[in-house]
């Protein structure tokens, strides 16, 4: 690096006279250290609190330890522990994954979709009777889920790269409960029906009014 004493500028060239000025140059400075990009401090990532972490799933060990034994015990006609495993279980679920991990907000909303449907899916079975919770809850919480997320796609326009893979996520789930309606796990077919036009609409609302980045995104994904 050379240096020009009348400018003050510093010339990264094998020039002997400076660019502006056209006077002599001093000599290369070796000494100097040539830093080409400026140094950025790099901000340390936030862990997960390990401790809260652990101190939630010793918590729910806890609780399902003096459950199962209080009711093989005290009530052994009735296997009510079980609902109270499945409920711990989201219960850990949604604090370990939810709050304290630092996922993206997409695999967070899909992770809880497929959570709280298979605790209620288990306490249905459990209580027997309708099948509620694949007749409604399910295609409820896709349409949920997809609304939520579009919604942030649309609030935040620049956060619609980070998201188009969990929309798409979400709209293959929504024909998921019409195809459990023909095999005949559902029974209602108006809630089945609602699921897979909602996850149509929001596909062809992104193919019309996304611009050519997200066309180009969802095609890089899908390998076309």
């Amino acid at each position: 690096m050379k240096k020009c004493s009348n400018c003050g500028v510093s010339v990264y060239s094998t020039n002997k006279k400076c660019p502006l000025c056209q006077r002599p140059l001093s000599k290369e400075d070796t000494t100097a250290e040539k830093t080409w990009y400026p140094i950025y401090s790099v901000a340390e990532a936030r862990q997960p609190n390990r401790f809260v972490s652990r101190l939630t799933a010793f918590i729910a060990i806890v609780i399902i330890s003096i459950c199962v034994f209080t009711n093989f015990f005290a009530t052994p006609d009735t296997l009510w522990c079980l609902n109270v495993i499945t409920c711990v279980l989201y219960g850990w679920l949604l604090i370990r994954h939810t709050f304290l991990s630092k996922v993206h907000l997409g695999q967070k909303i899909i992770v809880q979709v497929l959570g709280l449907t298979g605790m209620l899916l288990i306490l249905n079975m459990l209580e027997g009777g309708s099948r509620w919770s694949v007749n409604y809850i399910f295609p409820f919480l896709i349409i949920g889920a997809t609304f939520l997320i579009t919604l942030i796609v649309v609030v935040k326009k620049m956060l619609w790269k980070e998201f188009v893979g969990f929309i798409i996520a979400l709209i293959l789930l929504g024909f998921l409960p019409l195809l459990l309606y023909v095999i005949g796990v559902s029974q209602i077919l108006w809630a089945a029906a609602t699921s897979e036009l909602y996850a149509f609409l929001t596909f062809s609302g992104m193919i019309i009014f996304s611009d050519k980045g997200f066309k180009n995104e969802m095609l890089r994904r899908f390998h076309f």
